[in-house]
């Protein structure tokens, strides 16, 4: 990105990439401080505005995050990310009650989730009751994450005979965290390159009753796989909004 810098100093793209990065490495006042030099050279570019949200967000500058996150859908409408990422940073706001959390939530669902023909047939799940559960879990906080602890008792205090667990890890950050979930699992997914459609359709395919989606807007997380109706249940947990 420097690099490129250097040799197009106007260029909007490897700037804004260059705060993306050092944004996931803490340097938050770099961060903000790139894509304002961007928005000077481009005043209309959305992704700089969403980086920009984003960097604000982790500094605690909430307010500022939801005008760089307003501007970023003026200037692509349905952006989806920033979209998500306003819907998170409306849940810090005081002044906004839950009924407007809920309602954006679903204008959200309803805007972004897939036409109905392009959703999965019913599901047609072996009914035996005898047989072992199988549970998808689906996030990207299987990592040192706050979600992660939640998780514990999920994965230490299952029934090995009665159930099957598969985790779906939508996060390229892995960790020692992620070593030990993955070996206390039965199955164990990389699922960050997928599309929604493909994550849908690799649930499906492993027959899992039960998809648990930790997590829902934050982060890497894939609210919109769940608009596919890939399990015959569906679960959201970890999520401080709603489930819409």
């Amino acid at each position: 990105c420097r690099r490129a810098m250097l040799l197009a100093p106007t260029a909007v793209a490897p700037r804004v990439l260059h705060a993306s990065i050092e944004r996931t490495r803490g340097r938050l006042s770099f961060a903000t401080t790139q894509c304002r030099q961007a928005l000077a050279y481009q005043p209309d570019d959305a992704g700089a505005h969403m980086t920009l949200g984003a960097a604000c967000q982790d500094m605690r500058k909430v307010r500022g995050a939801v005008s760089a996150y307003g501007r970023a859908l003026a200037c692509q409408p349905g952006y989806a990310d920033a979209e998500r990422n306003l819907l998170y940073a409306l849940l810090h706001l005081p002044e906004v009650t839950e009924e407007e959390v809920f309602r954006s939530t679903v204008v959200f669902a309803r805007r972004h989730q897939p036409p109905e023909d392009r959703r999965l047939p019913a599901p047609t799940n072996d009914p035996d009751a005898n047989r072992p559960l199988r549970i998808g879990y689906v996030t990207s906080d299987f990592r040192e994450h706050p979600n992660r602890w939640f998780m514990n008792a999920l994965f230490e205090h299952r029934n090995m005979r009665t159930t099957t667990v598969i985790c779906y890890s939508a996060s390229h950050l892995k960790d020692r965290e992620t070593e030990w979930v993955a070996v206390s699992v039965d199955a164990w997914r990389d699922v960050v390159e997928m599309d929604d459609e493909t994550l849908a359709k690799a649930i499906r395919a492993d027959a899992i009753d039960i998809a648990v989606f930790i997590g829902w807007r934050f982060d890497g997380n894939r609210p919109l796989v769940a608009a596919y109706r890939p399990a015959p249940v569906q679960i959201s947990f970890l999520d401080g909004g709603t489930s819409a």
